[in-house]
């Protein structure tokens, strides 16, 4: 992490930092699993010209993954269009073309939000182009309680399909309210780009939601702040206004803390809040991945985090009785209901 901040404080420190390694960036955790190599290859490259073919040929690479799912983009851009609908891209190409420049921040997957009321015919515009979406019980939670569904489809990116926002803390972050200030795409038909305060809200609940695993998402909330008059307070009063003001606030604090930038307007977390959180944080980056030690500490970070105490202890016993009902149905299938397995 120590490159990163450094990038985003002066070259002269970035360099310092450089050439106090022991072995190249690249093969750092730090710079491959955040998805931040070509970001940080970039950078240095303007420092070490010994670097510049490694950087150029990281930004290549990067640059033909963005092309590629921006072609999957035109594709459902057409779709939404062709049925008379419209939406909004949450993070992606856009935004990383913006905030990094082109290759230097590449998306696992797409995500496109739609009004919920769209839902279904958005399903079947997107699925005249072959995309398919997941079925069976855990595409029906996702319904009830999540917020996208999966489509796939062989040699496309993933795609995301959103009716909210997200959810998460015992809260969610509806869609219609940040589709009706959505702005025009240039080059697009249907899609849009959410507006800047709710772009902020969303990508800072978002990165909390995933307790930072991904470097990535707390940058995209530097860079954020870096590129201008930055909406803190329409953001957090956006996240207030949804139950997601301590998430959003705790974004805040690690960008402050983990890499030094404050704005003016970046919402506060009660000192209680802040710490518990925090102590959390570096126990979940020593778990094992999905299992079940770290599901429980993220449903214990989104609790301690939840807008009320009645709303940790509801959210802790929803999520309780799911993970009960799912090991029943795994355990006893001849005699649970399948949607138990959602």
């Amino acid at each position: 992490m120590d490159l990163l901040r450094a990038s985003l404080r002066s070259p002269e420190r970035l360099h310092e930092r450089w050439r106090a390694l022991a072995r190249p960036p690249w093969l750092e955790d730090t710079a491959t699993r955040h998805g931040l190599g070509a970001y940080l290859l970039s950078a240095l490259a303007r420092l070490d010209p010994k670097l510049v073919p490694a950087a150029s040929a990281a930004r290549a690479r990067g640059i033909l993954r963005q092309r590629w799912q921006e072609a999957c983009l035109a594709e459902l851009d057409a779709s939404l269009a062709e049925a008379g609908l419209s939406g909004a891209l949450l993070k992606g190409p856009p935004l990383a073309d913006a905030l990094y420049g082109a290759g230097l921040r590449t998306s696992l997957d797409l995500d496109v939000l739609v009004d919920p009321a769209d839902l279904e015919a958005a399903l079947d515009a997107i699925g005249q182009r072959g995309f398919r979406a997941e079925q069976g019980p855990q595409a029906r939670y996702a319904r009830a309680r999540h917020h996208h569904l999966h489509l796939r489809r062989e040699g496309a990116p993933l795609v995301e399909l959103h009716f909210k926002a997200l959810t998460g803390f015992g809260a969610e972050l509806p869609a219609r309210p940040l589709l009706a200030c959505a702005a025009p795409l240039p080059g697009c038909a249907a899609l849009k780009r959410l507006g800047p305060a709710h772009e902020l809200c969303y990508l800072g609940v978002h990165a909390a939601g995933h307790l930072f695993e991904r470097a990535l998402w707390l940058f995209d909330l530097a860079l954020l702040s870096r590129a201008g008059a930055t909406p803190w307070a329409e953001a957090a009063a956006c996240a207030a206004e949804h139950g997601l003001a301590a998430p959003f606030a705790f974004s805040a604090l690690r960008l402050r803390q983990d890499l030094g930038l404050f704005s003016p307007g970046q919402p506060e977390l009660a000192p209680a809040r802040a710490q518990l959180a925090a102590r959390l944080l570096p126990i979940d980056r020593r778990l094992p991945p999905g299992g079940p030690a770290q599901v429980a500490l993220r449903l214990a970070f989104q609790a301690c985090l939840a807008h009320h105490p009645a709303t940790s202890a509801r959210f802790l016993v929803r999520h309780a009785g799911r993970i009960g009902r799912r090991r029943l149905q795994r355990r006893f299938p001849g005699v649970t209901p399948d949607d138990w397995a959602g």
